[in-house]
């Protein structure tokens, strides 16, 4: 693997998001261009509730915003290649309300197929938006309506969901 190793590897820098993904696009500079990564590297300061990120082509991670509209990570940069290995990604910084929650997950969760499709990147949102429940409760939620949706099929891709909920509540 190359991605942990580079997170690992940035200590010294304070774990800075650029850094990871200046490691990682080193470790991948030998491959074919065909090869890629997708990356979003993040850090949160807990006391200013600053969250710096770079977002190297992943699903844009999102952000139920208390009271308001969702927030959505895009893109900063593009995916990390041989073939990109010079062009420099963006570090955004955007702070997070004590009472936001965000979630970031894999394209195998949005490209997960039923009997009416994808799951698609619409449903997801409806489900980290549609009430103020908890991290986990949320987390469980998508879990729940990804295994009804998709039925017995298989996952075509590793399906990954991480929450972050600055309250605490459980």
């Amino acid at each position: 693997g190359i991605v942990r190793p580079a997170f690992r590897s940035v200590h010294t820098e304070s774990f800075e998001p650029v850094a990871v993904v200046e490691r990682v696009k080193e470790g991948i500079r030998a491959f074919e261009a065909s090869r890629f990564v997708t990356l979003f590297a993040a850090r949160l300061d807990t006391g200013s509730r600053q969250l710096s990120y770079v977002n190297a082509g992943h699903p844009a991670p999102i952000v139920r915003r208390s009271g308001g509209e969702p927030l959505f990570l895009d893109t900063t940069g593009p995916l990390i290649s041989s073939a990109l290995a010079d062009v420099d990604p963006r570090r955004e910084v955007v702070e997070l309300d004590p009472r936001d929650l965000l979630v970031l997950y894999t394209d195998g969760l949005i490209e997960a197929r039923g009997p009416e499709g994808f799951f698609g990147k619409d449903r997801l949102v409806s489900l980290v938006t549609r009430n103020g429940d908890s991290g986990c409760t949320v987390l469980q939620h998508i879990l729940d309506e990804l295994a009804q949706f998709s039925g017995s099929r298989p996952y075509q891709d590793d399906i990954t969901l991480v929450g972050v909920d600055l309250t605490g509540k459980r």
